[in-house]
């Protein structure tokens, strides 16, 4: 038996039903406790994990790096109480596998079906014989890395994540509930629907054909390099009908499909056509994609909306074209995301839903001003994604900020939260009071050289910065109203994403 462990809701996190079902194919048995999103684990929970780890040969961690405080107890845990190996997997042993192996007994660099099989075979068979493609492992106090040579060729050829839910446990944050995942169609959906999940995250695609500074798909893009392999693939129309009909069988409860690859535009019209057509007609559901700017056309656009496209997220990132070029790397230009709002905004039914990254330090008072200016001048319906630069582990972009002396260190960015983390400053303030439309006036106001740079502004910056006034006053109501504002923004986005269809 092999225990896999990660941090993702079970509707939507994919790579330990991808795990599990391989290794299921190769009669490997396998269960899988997923954390859901927590941000720190009681002694319940961990009591609770290692009674379901227990006659585990190996456990495996999917791990970001924002994971690893949460991870750490469970690991040290197992070692000490249990002396089963570990293995973690993820974009945090892949950027730095020998930091990971400090902690853990095997790490699992890039993909990881194969090398985890072989290295449960490994195992079983009680060999020291660990010289698996993209394994890394202790010998005594030396590191070794194999060779990264293991990539899924055709994605059509992999067994469908396991939306069965066989032998799977959900954590419940609230109450440190872990509970297992019922398999019986009725039971399964009084269990999601009872605690508002009807949403299911589809993945059609692998990677993404953009390598920007910032994003940890630049480092998949790396180590494929000189190899026969591509890090972005996508799968065959014929093999996402049969998928997402799979899907729909083992959750009649699913509302809404949201398919979460990153560039879902990428496909050519006669593909996009094909899956938007079959999931109009058979399985009678309305969808959101992802998209980048550059790649919406009015065809395309036509089509999903036709076939029940309810919102498209488009990646922004800044309106700034200095730092598009130059720091993110980014192939979008401030001209195509005006062409993209354009072709969306012609559909009343669509929500252009626009994200932009925040709290860069290479940007200045006039790069995040054309940002916001940007935002505001996008065309209805619309909606605004913030997010906070975070520096991930392996990049183009985290190299250059050690360097250049923006960043102390990659542990201080190990427990960020891109989503949730943004810092408290008059610009990002700013943001924030334009995800309402105010007076052009007043934005004008609040973007002018005097109220942004001007010393005598000072007082005026310094109130609008906390965006929440309480917290000027009583530092905890404060933080009590940012965490009820959270709340109030997850459960307006939930509902909508489950109900879109009553638009």
């Amino acid at each position: 038996m092999i225990t896999l462990i990660g941090n993702g809701h079970p509707l939507e996190e994919i790579s330990l039903k991808t795990l599990s079902s391989y290794l299921n194919f190769h009669q490997i048995p396998t269960q899988v406790i997923y954390l859901t999103n927590c941000s720190k684990l009681t002694d319940q929970a961990i009591k609770k994990i290692l009674e379901i780890t227990a006659g585990s040969l190996v456990v495996g961690f999917s791990l970001m790096s924002k994971d690893l405080d949460i991870f750490l107890p469970i690991i040290n845990s197992i070692k000490k109480n249990q002396n089963i190996p570990v293995v973690l997997g993820g974009i945090h042993p892949t950027a730095l596998p020998k930091e990971s192996l400090e902690f853990a007994d095997f790490v699992c660099i890039g993909e990881g079906e194969e090398p985890l099989r072989q290295l449960y075979k490994a195992l079983e068979k009680k060999t020291n014989n660990f010289n698996i493609p993209n394994i890394g492992y202790k010998n005594g106090e030396k590191k070794v890395i194999n060779p990264i040579t293991y990539f899924v060729d055709s994605l059509d050829n992999l067994p469908f994540p396991d939306y069965a839910f066989q032998n799977s446990y959900m954590l419940f944050p609230e109450n440190s509930e872990i509970k297992k995942i019922p398999t019986q169609l009725e039971e399964k959906g009084k269990f999601f629907v009872a605690h508002d999940h009807t949403t299911l995250l589809f993945y059609s695609q692998r990677g993404c054909n953009f390598a920007c500074t910032y994003c940890s798909n630049s480092l998949y893009h790396k180590l494929v390099q000189g190899s026969k392999h591509k890090w972005h693939r996508t799968t065959s129309v014929q093999r996402v009908k049969e998928e997402l009909k799979t899907h729909m069988n083992n959750l009649p409860f699913i509302r809404l499909i949201s398919i979460n690859d990153d560039n879902f535009l990428v496909r050519d019209i006669k593909e996009i056509e094909e899956i938007a057509m079959f999931i109009k007609n058979e399985l009678n559901k309305p969808f959101t994609i992802n998209a980048t700017p550059s790649f919406v056309t009015e065809e395309k656009v036509s089509v999903l909306v036709k076939c029940g496209l309810k919102q498209i997220a488009l990646g922004v990132q800044s309106g700034s074209e200095k730092i598009l070029k130059n720091v993110y790397r980014r192939a979008v230009t401030k001209k195509q995301v005006l062409e993209a709002a354009e072709i969306t905004s012609k559909f009343q039914e669509l929500n252009a839903d626009y994200g932009f990254i925040l709290d860069n330090p290479y940007e200045n008072d006039d790069d995040w001003r054309e940002s916001l200016r940007l935002w505001i001048s996008l065309p209805q319906r619309k909606t605004l994604s913030l997010y906070t630069l975070e520096f991930f582990p392996g990049t183009e972009l985290t190299n250059r900020a050690i360097s250049d002396g923006y960043l102390a260190s990659l542990s201080s960015e190990f427990n960020k939260n891109y989503r949730q983390d943004i810092k408290y400053s008059y610009a990002n303030s700013l943001f924030f009071l334009n995800m309402v439309a105010i007076p052009k006036w007043l934005n004008n106001l609040l973007m002018s050289d005097v109220l942004v740079k001007s010393r005598i502004a000072a007082p005026i910056r310094f109130i609008i910065k906390n965006r929440y006034p309480a917290e000027l006053i009583v530092p905890i109501i404060g933080k009590i109203i940012r965490k009820i504002k959270y709340k109030i923004k997850c459960l307006i986005r939930k509902n909508y994403l489950h109900y879109v269809n009553l638009f």
